[in-house]
């Protein structure tokens, strides 16, 4: 099954209130991720007043991405990712393009749950499936 997107859970901690500058920092933050960003340790993969923190992984082994603002009851933005989306070929040219897949759906989850938190319907958002071969 390729990679898909779909609404999760009900997110955790949403910031109260938000706003043009949160958006906007959220976007900026989102916008700024790569492949690279996504196989750090817990913690802050891009920082900033806004930015995105790897909370970790799940006991099913599903990345939890979130984008945060400042600290406490901070989120504006989750995905959820399973693992069967992070594992790609080996190396050679279809591997690239399923890296860039990867990080497609994943920045389409995390502008979906940001969409729906300031539609004061925070959820979160699941990225499952597998890269295209």
């Amino acid at each position: 099954m390729p990679i898909q997107t779909a609404q999760g859970g009900v997110m955790n901690n949403p910031l109260p209130g938000g706003g043009a500058a949160v958006h906007a920092g959220a976007v900026a933050v989102i916008n700024q991720l790569t492949y690279g960003h996504l196989w750090g340790a817990a913690g802050g993969l891009i920082p900033g007043h806004v930015h995105l923190d790897l909370q970790g992984y799940t006991g099913a082994g599903w990345m939890n991405l979130q984008v945060q603002v400042g600290g406490g009851h901070s989120t504006v933005a989750t995905a959820l990712v399973a693992p069967t989306v992070q594992s790609v070929a080996t190396p050679g040219a279809r591997r690239n393009a399923q890296q860039v897949e990867i990080v497609r759906k994943i920045k389409s989850a995390l502008f979906d749950s940001l969409h729906d938190y300031e539609n004061a319907n925070p959820h979160n958002w699941d990225v499952t499936g597998t890269p295209s071969s």
